[in-house]
């Protein structure tokens, strides 16, 4: 994903550097296709997973997801589950200060290693 976003911001840097030939009319469309080709690749970071607002976590019964939070001035990641019954995401650090965004937790392994 870092290769992705790496990728869609360096695309967009270059642009700007060389966006001013002093011919609007091409500068216009050099930029916009460099904002075509930078909105791909971060639509393709979006698509692989990464960090998202809580807010649009999953809270089907059940379902694990790995959380961020920042514990007591500590970033902390960790695993849990939406509680229907007490509202809120329940974790084995039951800290007080609630997660801020959550990532989906990849397939388990297929093989053996």
């Amino acid at each position: 994903m870092t290769h992705l976003l790496d990728t869609a911001l360096s695309i967009l840097e270059t642009a700007v550097q060389d966006g001013d030939s002093g011919d609007p009319y091409n500068d216009f469309y050099g930029m916009y296709y460099a904002a075509e080709q930078a909105l791909a690749k971060l639509k393709q970071l979006r698509e692989a997973g990464g960090w998202r607002p809580i807010a649009e976590a999953p809270k089907d019964a059940g379902v694990e997801v790995l959380l961020y939070r920042n514990n007591e001035g500590w970033g902390a990641i960790e695993i849990g589950v939406w509680s229907e019954r007490f509202q809120v995401w329940s974790t084995e650090l039951h800290s007080d200060d609630a997660p801020t965004h959550y990532m989906l937790l990849p397939s388990p392994p297929t093989e053996d290693l």
